[in-house]
């Protein structure tokens, strides 16, 4: 079966990461996603841009944050009908 693909719409969590790597130059657009989140890179040079985003904390003590994150299956389900498939 194939994974369905991340959908901002799964969104719960959202960072942003600037790195300096003044030793190592490069030049390339990078990313990893699944159905429950990712990591966009930028290297420009020595400097690496990451955007990074996820379904959120869905196992955390604290019930607020466990209350703004979706379960893998919430996931999963909203990945599908986002792309207009059945399971």
């Amino acid at each position: 079966m194939v994974e369905p693909r991340w959908h901002w719409r799964n969104c719960r969590e959202i960072g942003i990461g600037v790195q300096f790597w003044p030793l190592t130059w490069t030049l390339r657009a990078d990313r990893i996603v699944d159905v429950y989140g990712g990591e966009w890179r930028l290297d420009l040079g020595p400097l690496t841009f990451i955007l990074f985003a996820n379904i959120g904390n869905c196992s955390s003590e604290s019930r607020f944050e466990a209350w703004r994150g979706l379960s893998c299956e919430e996931a999963w389900e909203r990945a599908i009908r986002f792309e207009g498939r059945a399971p």
